[in-house]
């Protein structure tokens, strides 16, 4: 990395496949933060799914099963990306909405039902496309292998987490509690195997 950092020439970059990818990815991230940042959202939805359009082209399982890794990654990362915002808008709701318990739980109830099933294929997608990657043999044995273990124990906190953030729904949360900590913690975690 280093020493490609010091020789960088962006001509060079966008010559290659991986390249054109990666200035693709950064231009549709820069639009959609401008977009973003002019209050339209709506309108940043496009250029947010062109990255994850390059990504299912540049990830690993397209370059064993071309085509199929490709769509095996968009029907990881869309889950994965609806996932995780869904959770930061429902936290941010919930803050904002913590003297009215009972309308926090309403809302956190609902993501509940939307997280389980986007749960489930994220880690249907992401089982998949590890055992695409690397066979069982060399998980433990290969790099790639062991930081797929630590994504999954990552995953593994993260669904104890929501859990405990459901179980917290059982109990009536006092005024201006706001969202259980293990669901705010959820959304840390969620955010690291990415």
């Amino acid at each position: 990395l280093a020493a490609g950092l010091e020789h960088l020439s962006v001509p060079r970059l966008l010559t290659s496949r991986p390249g054109v990818i990666t200035g693709a990815e950064f231009a549709s991230f820069t639009v959609a933060a401008a977009l973003l940042r002019y209050r339209r959202p709506a309108w940043a939805v496009v250029p947010l799914l062109a990255v994850v359009g390059a990504e299912g082209l540049r990830a690993h399982p397209e370059s064993v099963v071309p085509v199929g890794g490709a769509l095996l990654t968009w029907a990881h990362l869309l889950p994965a990306a609806l996932w995780t915002g869904i959770l930061f808008y429902v936290l941010r709701a919930a803050i904002a909405w913590r003297a009215d318990p009972d309308a926090v739980r309403g809302l956190i109830r609902l993501y509940a039902r939307a997280a389980a099933w986007l749960f489930a294929v994220v880690v249907v997608t992401g089982v998949v496309s590890a055992l695409i990657l690397v066979p069982l043999t060399d998980l433990f044995t290969t790099d790639y292998g062991r930081v797929l273990v630590v994504k999954a124990a990552l995953v593994a906190v993260t669904a104890a987490l929501a859990l405990a953030g459901r179980m917290w729904l059982r109990h009536r949360p006092q005024p201006g509690a706001g969202p259980a900590l293990a669901t705010r913690l959820e959304s840390g975690t969620l955010a690291a195997p990415s």
